[in-house]
C-alpha cells in the first residue's frame, strides 16, 4: 500500500483533490465526500491517460493489492469505494484498502 501511496502523491503532488482528501481524513471522515471521490478519480483518470508508465504502475500496484486482499478477505475488488479509517486513506478502485498517508518526500529506490 505504500507504494501505491508514494506513486500517487509523487505524481499528483499538490493535486486539489488529493488535498482535499487528506484534509478529510484530518477531520476524522470515515468516508470522503461524494465530490472528493469523484474529484481524485477524475484525477488519477486523466494522469493514468496522459501518462502510460504511471497508468501501467498505477495498474499492478492495485491488482497486487486486489489479489491480497482477496486473499485475505474473500470479499470482491475492483470497486470505487474510498475507505478512512483513524488516519488512512484508502485509495480508489480498492475495495476497502487501507492507504498509509506519509507526508514529506518521497523515497528514492
Amino acid at each position: 500500500m505504500d507504494r501505491l501511496h508514494e506513486l500517487v502523491s509523487s505524481r499528483l503532488g499538490p493535486d486539489p483533490a488529493l488535498e482535499r482528501a487528506r484534509e478529510e481524513v484530518e477531520e476524522g471522515r470515515m468516508e470522503p465526500s461524494e465530490r472528493t471521490r469523484r474529484r481524485l478519480t477524475d484525477s488519477l483518470e486523466d494522469t493514468a491517460e496522459r501518462d502510460e508508465e504511471f497508468a501501467t504502475t498505477l495498474k499492478r500496484l492495485v491488482e497486487q493489492l486486489q489479489d491480497t486482499h482477496a486473499a485475505e478477505e474473500d470479499v470482491p475488488v475492483g470497486t470505487d469505494h474510498v475507505d478512512f479509517r483513524h488516519g488512512t486513506f484508502g485509495g480508489p478502485v480498492l475495495g476497502k484498502g487501507v492507504q498509509h498517508n506519509h507526508y514529506g518526500e518521497v523515497p528514492h529506490a
